[in-house]
């Protein structure tokens, strides 16, 4: 979880991960890179079902 500010709700909230898929790339790619994107944390091991 991210903790984000919300604009119309002028308020911090919690919010889950999240983002689009590149053409070129696998979900467990994509959630990779996300995680990245939005925490700054790299993800070594992950594990999709």
């Amino acid at each position: 979880l991210v903790r984000s500010y919300i604009y119309p709700w002028k308020e911090f909230t919690w919010t889950a991960i999240g983002g689009v898929i590149d053409p070129h790339e696998s979900p467990k790619q994509a959630a990779i890179r996300e995680a990245k994107e939005e925490t700054g944390y790299s993800i070594e091991k992950i594990s999709l079902k």
